[in-house]
Order: structure tokens, then sequence, then C-alpha cells
């Protein structure tokens, strides 16, 4: 999944940046994707960095507190 954010965040940034030249510089707003991509390329590379932790940085399933059937 690291890969995956990797990937995503790569894809964002670059979407944020293409729009916001493509609009002239006009609206700081069609950076919003370049905003959510950095965020992700920060949550990657700390997963990387530290594998053992590495699916608290990056998306993984959900605990499951919320399963626990009531007594």
């Amino acid at each position: 999944m690291i890969r995956f954010t990797s990937v995503l965040g790569a894809v964002l940034v670059v979407l944020g940046v293409g729009a916001y030249v493509l609009t002239s510089a006009v609206s700081v707003t069609a950076l919003i994707p370049a905003f959510v991509g950095a965020a992700l390329l920060l949550c990657a590379a700390l997963g990387r960095a530290r594998p053992a932790a590495g699916g608290h940085w990056s998306a993984r399933r959900p605990s499951r507190w919320w399963r626990r059937s009531a007594r």
C-alpha cells in the first residue's frame, strides 16, 4: 500500500500543479489536490522510513474495534 500511496500522491501533486499553471495561477484552490498529494507523499515516506509502523502512516484497513458485539 505504500507504493500505491506514493503513486496516488504524485498524481495528485502533478494534477494540482498542472491545474494551477493552466489557470494562469489565478486561484490557489487549484492547488488543493497538490496539498492532499503532498500529505500522502509524506505519509508514504514515513511508512518507508519506519517499516514497523508503516501501516500507521499509509493506507491500511481500519481497526475492527467497532465490530465488537454488545454484551
